[in-house]
């Protein structure tokens, strides 16, 4: 049997909406620092019903160990909650896509992204620090790569 344990990166985001409102400024301001008019990397993030996890996924993802400009588009798909407020409040594009379903969210968000690399993220899910260059690099050190994925979970 192997050990299981929670990373360090992971458990101190790993909380709450309530415990997180607080990180807001912060949020906005590392998406401030990432963010590009001409990014390298898209960033989509479908989401609906999200409100309890939106603020955990874009924390996690503006604090990435990444160099590259980066846009973060979450796609909300008819939530009836607050993800789509929390979402802008932090500083990242929030556009609609009224056609229900995670595909059309998808390529919603896709349709809209100026990226030269598309990376597609969930709305409830913490990403490590590294996890923007663990996609990226592959692609960025051989042109015979097309595309990458991860095992992180």
């Amino acid at each position: 049997m192997r050990p299981f344990a929670i990373p360090g990166s992971i458990s101190a985001i790993n909380k709450k909406k309530n415990e997180l409102l607080d990180k807001i400024p912060e949020i906005a301001g590392n998406f401030s620092k990432l963010s590009s008019e001409t990014p390298l990397i898209s960033i989509v993030i479908p989401a609906y019903n999200d409100e309890e996890n939106i603020l955990k996924t874009l924390y996690s993802i503006s604090l990435p160990n990444s160099k590259h400009g980066i846009e973060v588009i979450v796609v909300n798909n008819n939530s009836a909650d607050e993800t789509e407020s929390l979402a802008l409040a932090c500083n990242v594009r929030c556009i609609k896509e009224t056609k229900q379903g995670i595909t059309n969210a998808r390529n919603g968000g896709l349709a809209h992204a100026k990226g030269t690399y598309l990376i597609n993220a969930d709305a409830d899910t913490i990403y490590p620090p590294s996890w923007i260059d663990d996609m990226i690099n592959p692609l960025l050190k051989n042109e015979g790569i097309c595309l990458t994925y991860g095992k992180f979970s």
